[in-house]
């Protein structure tokens, strides 16, 4: 999905209206290397939270608290399914709120300069995405990586109020 916006974006770009802003034609180069990019999304969010681990924790306490019943695998079919459920609840809300909390961090993407704005990506690019918004001084641009592998803002046209 985020690939598709950063797609649309380029896209704008590249063709533009009569109407639109004409953007800041340079990029500006983040870092010499993309690795680590959105690392934190992996552990399902902005990296407050491990809800992988989460889930597996919640499984092991379901499974100790089902004491004094059912004592053998054999009869733990219906219990099992119980936990299952209820982890499964736990991690979706656990997601759910690591992605809003990403969205949110994406919005405050505004900065005064593009060094603090470099300096700012490159100490969080775990908990960035290809296709963010970043917005510097009033002008828009979107992280990509190019194909050298360099992470780079890439100016975006924006449509004019």
């Amino acid at each position: 999905m985020k690939l598709i916006a950063l797609i649309t974006a380029v896209a704008m770009a590249c063709v533009g209206c009569a109407h639109a802003q004409r953007p800041e034609s340079r990029i500006y180069v983040v870092s010499k290397s993309a690795e680590g990019l959105g690392a934190a999304l992996a552990t399902g969010g902005s990296g407050g939270h491990d809800c992988q681990q989460e889930h597996v924790e919640c499984m092991q306490r379901c499974w100790d608290n089902r004491y004094p019943w059912p004592y053998s695998e054999e009869q733990s079919g219906w219990y099992h399914e119980r936990c299952i459920k209820t982890c499964r609840e736990q991690f979706a809300e656990c997601d759910k709120e690591q992605e809003q909390a990403l969205r949110e961090k994406e919005k405050k993407l505004n900065f005064s300069s593009m060094d603090r704005a470099i300096e700012w990506i490159n100490g969080h690019k775990g908990e960035m995405t290809v296709g963010a918004i970043v917005v510097v001084a009033g002008v828009t641009f979107a992280l990509a990586v190019n194909p050298l592998g360099w992470l780079v803002l890439v100016p975006v046209a924006v449509a004019a109020s």
